[in-house]
C-alpha cells in the first residue's frame, strides 16, 4: 500500500507498507519525496508498473511555478525503476500529467485486458466551492484515459470504448485555412475530433475557437514560432476572477501539430501530439454555444476527422 505522508524535512513523501491480511501492516520504505521542490504535500498516490517502467503518480499541493507546472495544485507522473527486494524506487523523470485548469487526484485501474486506465477529478481546489452548480450533482470526472509509456514518457489517450458513442464521421483533408472559417458538420458540444495542422509558408498562429456563439468562445491557439499552445476560456461565460488561461510549452516541437479535441457538454479535453501532453478544463458556456471555427495568420493545411457523440442522457 502506497500512503501519502508529510515529513518535516522531506515534506510530501510517499511511504510503502505491506500486509499479508490487509489488517496488520508493516512499514517498508519511503518511495520518493518532494524535498520542497515539487510542492509541499503529496496526496492521492498511485504506484504501478507499466511499459518496463515503474510509475508513481501523485497530486501535489502548494506547487511553485516551474517548467510544465503551474502554481498551486498539480499532478505529476514520476517514472523510474524499482527494486522490489529492497523496496527501492529510483526516480528517472518527472512530468506533469495535465497542464490545464481542472484536473486533480488521478487514479488508475488495471483492466482485465491488461490496459492501465486513468480517471481524474475535473475540478480545481481554488474555486470548486464557488462554482455555480447547474445540476443536482457536484463536480465531474474526466473521460477515462488509456495510459502507456512511450520514449520514457507517460502518454494519455481517451479510452477506446468512446468509439461506441461515435455517430457519424465527418472528414476533411488538406483544407487551406487562413481567414476565419467553419467546416460544415464540425460543430457541437458532444464531439471527438482529431486535427492535423501543417503550415504552408513558415511559422503561423493557428486558432480553433470552440463553444462559440455571439457572446462566447473558447480559444485554442498554436504559436508555431515559439512552440507554445495557448488555451483561453475567458469568454466561456464565467464571471469569476479565477484562472482562465494556460500556456503550454510543447514537449514535441516540429512543423506539424496533432490535436485531438474531446468536447463533452461542459468540458473540453485536449490531447496534444498523440497524447504526449493534455489540457483539461470545465466550460461554463451554455450548450447553445456550439459553433467551431478555424483561422490562421498564415496559410495552413488542415485535416480533420470528427465524430459527433451520442447523447448519453
Amino acid at each position: 500500500m502506497a500512503v501519502a505522508n508529510w515529513h518535516r524535512e522531506r515534506q510530501g513523501t510517499i511511504l510503502l507498507f505491506e500486509s499479508a491480511d490487509a489488517v496488520t501492516w508493516r512499514y517498508r520504505a519511503a518511495l520518493d519525496s518532494s524535498d520542497g521542490i515539487y510542492g509541499q504535500m503529496w496526496e492521492c498516490p498511485d504506484f504501478f508498473s507499466l511499459g518496463g517502467k515503474q510509475a508513481l503518480i501523485v497530486s501535489a499541493q502548494k506547487m511553485r511555478a516551474m517548467e510544465g507546472f503551474h502554481p498551486g495544485h498539480g499532478t505529476m507522473a514520476i517514472l523510474g525503476s524499482y527494486d522490489e527486494s529492497q523496496c527501492r524506487f529510483i526516480r528517472e523523470t518527472v512530468q506533469p500529467l495535465d497542464e490545464g485548469l481542472d484536473f486533480y487526484a488521478p487514479q488508475t485501474v488495471l483492466a482485465p485486458d491488461g490496459r492501465r486506465i486513468l480517471i481524474a477529478w475535473m475540478e480545481n481546489w481554488q474555486y470548486c466551492k464557488r462554482t455555480p452548480r447547474l445540476h443536482p450533482w457536484y463536480a465531474q470526472m474526466i473521460v477515462p484515459r488509456e495510459i502507456t509509456i512511450e520514449d520514457s514518457r507517460l502518454i494519455q489517450r481517451p479510452i477506446r470504448e468512446i468509439e461506441t458513442l461515435w455517430r457519424d464521421m465527418i472528414r476533411y483533408d488538406n483544407v487551406t485555412v487562413q481567414q476565419e472559417m467553419a467546416l460544415p458538420g464540425v460543430e457541437g458540444r458532444l464531439l471527438d475530433a482529431e486535427l492535423t495542422v501543417r503550415p504552408l509558408s513558415g511559422p503561423c498562429r493557428f486558432t480553433v475557437t470552440l463553444a462559440r456563439d455571439q457572446d462566447h468562445g473558447v480559444t485554442v491557439e498554436w504559436d508555431m514560432a515559439c512552440g507554445e499552445l495557448l488555451f483561453d476560456r475567458s469568454r466561456d461565460g464565467s464571471c469569476q476572477d479565477i484562472a482562465h488561461i494556460r500556456r503550454v510549452r510543447l514537449e514535441k516541437q516540429d512543423e506539424t501539430l496533432s490535436l485531438r479535441i474531446l468536447l463533452d457538454k461542459e468540458s473540453v479535453e485536449l490531447f496534444l501530439n498523440g497524447g504526449r501532453q493534455t489540457v483539461t478544463a470545465v466550460l461554463n458556456a451554455p450548450g447553445t454555444a456550439s459553433d467551431i471555427t478555424f483561422a490562421s495568420d498564415a496559410p495552413v493545411l488542415l485535416s480533420v476527422v470528427a465524430h459527433p457523440l451520442n447523447n448519453y442522457d
